[in-house]
Order: structure tokens, then C-alpha cells, then sequence
């Protein structure tokens, strides 16, 4: 099996247990990619989270993709389901995802920095991982909320009521949806609670500049 075959939602790791995380803009081969950062759960060490990424492969978010043999916070090491895939097969699958479903550049945000900070200490914990990551996603969260709160008072300024009126209604009914989400997610294990919680954000950010570009009142 080649090394650089990337690892997807379900895949294994070496003690049993399985992959929880996955990209959410692209698929690979009929499955989704797992990332740096996303959740597994190991049979022998519990929840944990993946460690570790190819920076040359990574998805709209900046996060890179994990690959055959790389190791997640306990150690354990993750099992690819496919055999001998060229990582030039990933890599152009994953530019064309990006190219053709999302007209957006990636930016490198709060979060994707803060995993890129933290890796040595993610690598290294004994004790007190799943804070780390957690920190990161607090970050991440912070940096989209902060840009949503100031393009939500230039609309009402220079969009108009109607386009203001928009954008509290989108609000609403978003923070709705997002609440009893997490609450539901909240009993799973992993960190699905907290990558859906950074996804709805993400979401909630392009949907108000969205209103902003378009709408006219």
C-alpha cells in the first residue's frame, strides 16, 4: 500500500476503532477525506483526534489531509482502505473540488493557524490534548463571529431595512438550527459538536457577505 494514500471518513486505525472526521468540500473516490484536526475514535485510547497531515494536500479550509500511516494524538497510526492510489490522483481530485464547486480562494483562518501552531504540543501532549484542539476551535470561531457582527452593521447602514431585516431573519433562524444541532451532537462522541459548530459559522459568514454583495434595497 502505497504511504501517500490518503486516509477517509470510516477508514481504521492499527488498534481498531475508526475514522469520525471528514472534509466537507470535497470527495475522494466516492468517500470524504479525513484532516488534521478531525475526530477518531481508537478501540485502545478512546476519542482522540487526527495529528497529523499532508501540507501539500489541503482541502478549501486550508486543513491538510491525513494520509496511510500517520498517527493520531494517542499515537496509534491510521490504515488507508485503498490500494496504491498515485497522490497525484488526490491532489488533482482535491483541485478540481475546490475549482469547481467553490469560486473562492482558501484562506489560511484563526483555526487552521492555530492547528499549524500547536502541532509540536498536539504531538507531544501526555495529558490535556483535547484542550488544545479545543482552543483552536474557540479561535476559529472568534475570528468568523468578529467579521459577522461588523458586516452585519454595514448592512444596516449602507444595504437598507429591507436587506438589514434580511440578514437579522438569516441570523435568527441560523442560530436556531445551529443550537439544536449541537445540542444533538453534543452526546456523540469526537469532536463533531465542535467541527459542525466551526462549519455553521463558516456557513453563516458567506451567506451575510452573500447579502451584502447582492442585496440592494
Amino acid at each position: 500500500m502505497n504511504r501517500k494514500s490518503p486516509i477517509r471518513k470510516d477508514d481504521k486505525l492499527e488498534n481498531n476503532g475508526e475514522v469520525r472526521g471528514r472534509s466537507p468540500w470535497a470527495v475522494f473516490r466516492g468517500r470524504l477525506p479525513a484532516l488534521e484536526g478531525d475526530p477518531a475514535l481508537c478501540d485502545k485510547h478512546s476519542p482522540t483526534i487526527i495529528n497529523e497531515g499532508y501540507d501539500k494536500s489541503p482541502d478549501r479550509g486550508g486543513k491538510p489531509v491525513t494520509m496511510h500511516r500517520y498517527r493520531c494524538a494517542d499515537s496509534c497510526r491510521f490504515i488507508s482502505s485503498l490500494q496504491n492510489v498515485l497522490l497525484i490522483v488526490l491532489l488533482t481530485s482535491m483541485a478540481l473540488a475546490s475549482n469547481s464547486a467553490f469560486s473562492k480562494t482558501p484562506t489560511t483562518d484563526a483555526y487552521t493557524q492555530c492547528m499549524t501552531r500547536t502541532k509540536h504540543d498536539r504531538l507531544n501532549c501526555r495529558a490535556g490534548c483535547g484542550m488544545i484542539a479545543q482552543q483552536c476551535y474557540d479561535e476559529g470561531m472568534t475570528d468568523i463571529d468578529n467579521p459577522i457582527t461588523k458586516l452585519n452593521g454595514d448592512i444596516k447602514i449602507k444595504n437598507g431595512a429591507i436587506c438589514a431585516n434580511l440578514t437579522a431573519n438569516y441570523l435568527s433562524e441560523a442560530s436556531r438550527m445551529e443550537s439544536a444541532a449541537g445540542k444533538q451532537a453534543a452526546n456523540m462522541a469526537g469532536w463533531i459538536g465542535s467541527e459542525l459548530s466551526l462549519n455553521f459559522a463558516r456557513q453563516r459568514l458567506d451567506n451575510v457577505l452573500l447579502i451584502q454583495n447582492s442585496c440592494k434595497s
